[in-house]
């Protein structure tokens, strides 16, 4: 007997790969086969962001910053617990910082990666200034990037030749899709969605006020576009907060200085430091132990 009519007796007396096995098997392989190049340039995407994360060393030893720890289930550990700033924590001190030419970094994802990481460092855990030289001549030459992330956002086919990698290191979405979510997230927590609103308000007039900052947005807009922004992916079910959301509009992209651009409240070459203002401003909000930022009981630093 051939293999062919011994597999095809076996399938009938119920030993062997039946014809569905066959087909599962195939129907995996096709799968694989689809994903090998996706996983092949993510693979590519990981060394580029660790060659750009060495080169941003410039061979010094690490010095990780420390992130501060905050009681469970607390605005603080919500906040000092994201994935985001962890990764952070690695990059290295701004004034260490050695970075690449303009060039370099407006065609290197990974170098886009580690330019947000150091920001965040440096506004987030080590308390640098938003008006910081390096901040500043980091935001400089990332321009060129924005302009490019928007125009991708803004066009007909916005992901069309964008690379999945590329995506996610863009720095509008790290910082304003992703960083700005999750610390808004973090502040809110499970607290009404109006008196929220109005600590948000109060944070960030004080915030931009400190930084003399004139011409933007006002705290107002800041903070409902930070709670518009949650609605994509944050579930409000009180009577209270439902109301509150129809009031604010629930039409967003997800991405809280996106919005803002494309509502005329920031200029694009203003949309990175706008956002490091904002970042910042959460950061002093979710230093506490408490459970909720209407709490009175507040610790001013970790």
């Amino acid at each position: 007997m051939g293999k062919a009519s011994k597999q095809k007796g076996q399938r009938r007396q119920g030993v062997g790969q039946s014809r569905a096995d066959f087909e599962r098997r195939r129907a995996l392989q096709a799968v694989a086969t689809a994903m090998r190049p996706a996983l092949a340039e993510w693979a590519a995407g990981e060394e580029s962001e660790d060659q750009a994360r060495r080169y941003w060393r410039g061979g010094a030893a690490q010095r990780p910053a420390v992130v501060p720890r905050w009681a469970g289930d607390s605005v603080g550990d919500r906040f000092f617990s994201a994935k985001w700033l962890a990764d952070a924590a690695g990059a290295p001190v701004l004034a260490d910082a050695q970075l690449p030419g303009p060039a370099v970094l407006a065609g290197s994802p990974g170098h886009w990666e580690a330019a947000m990481s150091a920001l965040f460092r440096g506004v987030v855990l080590d308390a640098a200034p938003v008006d910081n030289p390096v901040v500043s001549e980091i935001l400089r030459m990332l321009g060129p990037v924005v302009c490019e992330e928007l125009a991708r956002a803004d066009g007909d086919e916005p992901e069309e030749d964008w690379a999945f990698f590329q995506e996610l290191n863009a720095p509008l979405f790290m910082l304003g899709g992703y960083a700005l979510i999750e610390g808004a997230w973090a502040i809110l927590g499970l607290d009404p969605v109006e008196q929220v609103l109005a600590v948000l308000e109060s944070q960030m007039h004080d915030a931009l006020a400190g930084a003399g900052y004139t011409g933007g947005p006002e705290a107002k807009i800041i903070a409902e576009s930070l709670v518009r922004a949650l609605t994509g992916g944050y579930r409000f079910e009180e009577p209270g907060d439902v109301e509150t959301l129809e009031r604010l509009g629930r039409r967003t992209s997800g991405n809280v200085l996106l919005d803002l651009i494309r509502a005329s409240q920031v200029e694009p070459g203003d949309a990175l430091r706008i956002g490091l203002m904002i970042l910042a401003a959460l950061a002093g909000l979710a230093r506490t132990d408490a459970k909720s930022v209407l709490s009175t009981n507040r610790r001013a630093t970790s």
